[in-house]
């Protein structure tokens, strides 16, 4: 009895000095409205460069990770996978969401990021929302779709940059995973 008391007011001194806990972030030019893709502008519809060359089934994991976000119960995002993108040019605001694999900016000891996102942002008359955006993959960094332990994973890595793309962001709490 005296153990499962000490426990109970542990547990209670615990929930008391405990912060907030939060595994990521949101966009927001304000602190506090989430910046989000408008319904209208829904399903997002995204391509994927020509011949997408660090996989052969490299397409497959790049549409798949961006229906990981879809399967998640409490997103109401949707993306549309329209076929190929004729160049890997990126970041140029022309209104199509890209994937590119491309060495351009990044660093060729694999030190440097594995992706990069760039999300764009516009306002109507009901604030800022997502307008955009375009994923670049690092073509110096080796990949696998089987876990080898010597190179890295696409799937995950993608998945993580459509998350930013969607405006998730990472956490400041430093220990987090």
């Amino acid at each position: 009895m005296k153990t499962s008391a000490i426990k109970t007011l542990t547990f209670a001194a615990c929930l008391l000095v405990s912060g907030s806990a939060s595994a990521f972030n949101t966009l927001s030019f304000d602190g506090r409205n989430s910046l989000v893709w408008r319904s209208v502008d829904r399903p997002v519809e995204y391509e994927i460069e020509q011949g997408f060359p660090a996989l052969s089934n490299g397409v497959d994991i790049i549409i798949d990770s961006h229906d990981s976000w879809v399967d998640v119960t409490c997103s109401s995002i949707s993306f549309s996978y329209q076929g190929d993108t004729t160049g890997n040019q990126i970041f140029q605001r022309d209104g199509i969401n890209k994937v590119v694999f491309t060495t351009a900016g990044f660093s060729t000891t694999n030190a440097g990021a594995l992706g990069v996102t760039y999300t764009e942002f516009s306002a109507d008359g009901n604030g800022w929302f997502i307008s955009g955006g375009d994923i670049a993959i690092n073509g110096y960094s080796e990949w696998s779709s089987s876990g080898q332990s010597d190179r890295f994973d696409l799937e995950g890595t993608v998945t993580h940059e459509v998350g930013h793309m969607i405006g998730i962001q990472h956490t400041p709490v430093a220990a987090a995973t």
